[in-house]
């Protein structure tokens, strides 16, 4: 009977090996880093064109509301009113 060799890879070839899996993930990292600055940057960018645009709402929401007079201006206003 022939005996069946079991394939064990060598330590030259496991090392090979981890060696191709270590570099591929460095790779996949090094795009993901790239992406996620992207994403940062766009985000930051929406929030501070979003808080622009809410402090011009607001500043011509305030600038729309009716002065209030003084309690002489408005006692004057309806003495002249009548």
């Amino acid at each position: 009977m022939k005996e069946t060799e079991t394939s064990a890879p060598t330590p030259e070839q496991l090392l090979s090996f981890l060696t191709a899996e270590v570099e591929m993930n460095r790779a996949r990292r090094a795009r993901s880093r790239k992406g996620r600055g992207m994403i940062l940057v766009v985000g930051i960018t929406f929030i501070l064109i979003g808080a622009c645009v809410a402090l011009f709402v607001l500043s011509s929401m305030v600038t729309d509301l009716p002065r209030s007079a003084s309690e002489g201006d408005v006692a004057q206003t309806v003495a002249v009113q009548h």
